[in-house]
């Protein structure tokens, strides 16, 4: 029996483009990532696309002797069958990723090991249920049944995208789990941001040991003691404050919060590191609590974003002056209210708005921009289409839009291939809980019948054990940080315990894209996920 590991890569990721070269240890990641996998004696094969995107890194893999095979960009469970053309179905395959370099042969010997020793055709790792530190991740699988698994004509794109997708989704695997006595899974050990990447460089380099040799469980033990490292996880927390200014949401039970209780809200966000407050002109008196927080103190590095009141008063043809006397007068106002003379980021508040008078508004805001009284133009988008458009205005660089567990329509509307193309582009969502609605019993979901509000909450239910979450909130939140093409997510509170509630489930490790694709949600009534669409009072 042959034992092969292959190491899949590519350079077009969307939130650190070209990871795959940074050094890490004094060497391209893409090469310690390899030899680390090889340092026990295990053939690697490096499996990348055919695109003219990983050229570069093709020409890297030559110049390092590192052998490698070439497939689909999408498509990388055909990459996998091509990388094993030349095996038997007996054979054994290894799946390992080119942004996890603290696995090294000795963890993948321990692996094979267990996956010898409990006689199943697929062994993963699996974080946070398996102890392990999100990152410290490898697969073991039989040759056989992946050939067969690629022969299925019930896979979705994302199933091909991410090999085991199908597997993990049917529960057909058998769990490795931390051979150390505590758990780990707080701890990360992957690149996916650039905070995530200074972070494993640092860890190498305080390393005594040549990078390629230092064991797997010597760089985990060095994290684990290591306090100073920063929580990249709680960094995508940003402090919605609607419910500062209006008794918002559903499941909101006590109403808008006075002004002290305001403060201790604002003030733990403060000292629990969060940097973002999210609020808008229309969130009644939210940007009036926020400026009396702000000017009885000095908070360094707090980034203001606002937004522009719909328009409704004007017209698609409105005439240019009219655009500009609308969007001057918010601006002033909530510089009034804020107490501050510039804000980090305007935006939109609808994105029908900023098509007025034939765009002229983007005019209006590009000015207050070069003036210095706004930092960074974004719009609040209410679906894909709308983001789509954003997309192709260079002059946006913020984007807020609605995205859940539940909001299938991301997915396939072709918005993530374009947003490939806009690395300059922040995006921000929101809704992650629907305003509260998915913490609720099914009889106060509005808009859904009882059979599709009941199938919804046994899911939410079911799924807590399947993904080792503890509430519905943990799992929602969890989702969402897994996604690889969400910057940050906006979310509120009442009350300062709601708030130190969701810091500490922040704090937690999300979903990894394996748990992600495994997902299968009731695809619900398009209308509910608008809470527009919701009946009013």
């Amino acid at each position: 029996m042959t034992i092969r590991a292959i190491l899949q890569a590519r350079l077009n990721s969307s939130r650190l483009p070209a990871k795959m070269l940074l050094p890490v240890g004094d060497m391209p990641l893409i090469r310690l990532c390899a030899e680390r996998a090889a340092n026990k004696g295990h053939g690697v094969l490096v499996a990348i696309s055919d695109e003219q995107t990983d050229d570069l890194l093709a020409t890297e893999l030559e110049r390092c002797g590192i052998k490698y095979t070439r497939g689909p960009l999408n498509d990388v469970l055909s990459r996998f069958l091509l990388a094993s053309m030349d095996m038997d179905d007996t054979d054994t395959i290894v799946r390992l990723t080119g942004d996890n370099p603290v696995v090294d042969g000795d963890f993948i010997n321990r692996l094979i090991e267990f996956h010898s020793s409990h006689e199943h055709f697929y062994t993963r790792t699996l974080s946070p249920q398996d102890g392990l530190p999100y990152g410290l991740s490898a697969e073991v699988f039989n040759l056989g049944e992946l050939r067969k698994l690629g022969q299925r004509q019930d896979l979705t794109p994302a199933d091909r995208e991410h090999v085991t997708a199908y597997w993990t989704r049917h529960n057909q695997f058998r769990l490795y789990k931390s051979p150390i006595d505590k758990d780990l899974s707080h701890l990360r050990v992957t690149i996916d941001t650039f905070d995530d990447y200074t972070a494993i460089a640092k860890l190498f380099n305080h390393v005594k040991k040549p990078a390629v040799v230092v064991a797997w469980n010597e760089l985990i033990d060095h994290l684990s003691q290591d306090t100073t490292e920063p929580e990249p996880q709680l960094q995508k927390l940003a402090l919605g404050t609607v419910q500062l200014g209006l008794p918002y949401g559903i499941a909101n039970s006590t109403g808008q919060p006075g002004q002290d209780q305001a403060n201790q809200i604002l003030q733990l966000a403060v000292n629990s590191g969060i940097t973002v407050f999210d609020t808008a002109a229309a969130y009644g008196t939210s940007e009036t609590v926020i400026g009396k927080f702000l000017s009885n103190q000095t908070i360094p590095d707090i980034y203001l974003q606002t937004k522009i009141p719909p328009l409704d008063h004007l017209d698609m043809d409105c005439d240019t002056a009219q655009i500009k006397d609308a969007i001057t007068l918010t601006l002033y106002r909530s510089l009034y209210r804020l107490q501050v003379r510039s804000i980090a980021c305007l935006m939109f508040h609808r994105w029908a708005d900023c098509k007025k008078a034939d765009g002229y508004a983007l005019k209006v805001l590009r000015e207050f921009q070069s003036a210095g009284m706004i930092s960074k133009i974004g719009v609040s988008v209410s679906s894909p289409q709308e983001a789509l458009e954003v997309l192709n205005k260079k002059e946006i660089q913020r984007i807020q839009i609605p995205v859940n567990i539940f909001d299938y329509r991301w997915k396939d509307s072709g918005f993530l291939e374009q947003l490939e193309k806009r690395p300059d582009i922040h995006v921000q969502a929101r809704s992650s809980l629907l305003q509260g609605v998915f913490t609720l019993p099914a009889h106060k979901w509005p808009i859904l019948d009882k059979s599709e509000a009941e199938t919804s909450v046994e899911f939410l239910k079911s799924s807590l054990g399947a993904y080792n979450r503890e509430s519905v909130a943990d799992l929602c939140y969890a989702y969402l940080r897994g996604l690889d093409w969400i910057d940050s997510i906006v979310v509120g509170a009442e009350t300062p315990e709601q708030l130190q509630e969701n810091v500490r489930l922040f704090k937690k490790p999300a979903l990894d894209a394996n748990a992600i694709n495994s997902i299968v949600c009731p695809q619900l009534d398009i209308r509910f996920l608008d809470p527009a669409n919701w009946p009013k009072g």
